[in-house]
């Protein structure tokens, strides 16, 4: 099931390819994986894993038990499982995070709770050309 919300809907009444947002509401309990091309808000809970090639935006009533690889990330809710983020990781002050996490760059808000490893991807690829030279 795919829900699409825009702000700002086209001339034709149809979502233009860009603004297209797939919504997990509040109350929404979903069980299994979820692939997208374009940005996901989750409002409700899913338990499978997520992939965007887009942004990944968990509110703060929105929890997550599975991996999730997606470009941008941002938690104000809970998430239990693997996470790999290309670019940016930002974690608000409501959130609550146990994983291993892969990342380019990171924010954390005070408040925010993580149990777990990060990693920055930049670093490690650094770290290995230094070592092979």
């Amino acid at each position: 099931m795919r829900f699409l919300y825009s702000m700002f809907m086209a001339k034709n009444g149809r979502l233009p390819q860009e603004a297209e947002i797939n919504i997990i509401n509040k109350g929404t309990i979903l069980k299994g994986d979820v692939v997208s091309k374009g940005d996901i808000r989750i409002d409700g809970e899913v338990f499978g894993n997520i992939k965007t090639e887009s942004r990944l935006v968990i509110g703060i009533s929105g929890k997550v038990q599975g991996e999730i690889k997606c470009r941008n990330l941002e938690v104000a809710g809970t998430v239990e499982g693997k996470i790999d983020v290309t670019e940016h990781f930002s974690m608000k002050s409501s959130a609550e995070i146990r994983s291993e996490i892969k990342v380019g760059k990171i924010s954390v808000e005070p408040g925010a709770k993580f149990y777990g490893l990060c990693s920055m991807q930049d670093n490690i690829e650094s770290s290995l050309k230094k070592e092979k030279k």
